[in-house]
């Protein structure tokens, strides 16, 4: 298969991939500006419906409402270092 085929048919929204989480998933996110924050995001407004999901990233940016106390046992962050002032 033609590789531009292969990417276009596996190409998705934000919304599509994240409906594609399930309880239970650990979801990796690349560092800093590389962290795909729209995808972070639509994971995130789906909190309710999840359990027990982790989302481990290396240096925030922005931080996720989600992983305030509140969802705690429904999507856990864990991360290494958070950038200066990305905490609010």
């Amino acid at each position: 298969m033609e590789w531009r085929k292969e990417y276009a048919d596996k190409l998705m929204t934000a919304n599509k991939a994240a409906a594609l989480i399930q309880s239970g998933d650990r979801i990796f996110s690349s560092m800093s500006n590389c962290a795909p924050l729209t995808l972070q995001r639509a994971v995130c407004d789906r909190y309710r419906e999840l359990k027990d999901v982790t989302l481990y990233v290396g240096v925030m940016t922005d931080f996720l409402d989600c992983l305030k106390p509140v969802s705690k046992g429904r999507l856990n962050g864990m991360r290494k270092k958070t950038a200066p002032g990305s905490i609010r």
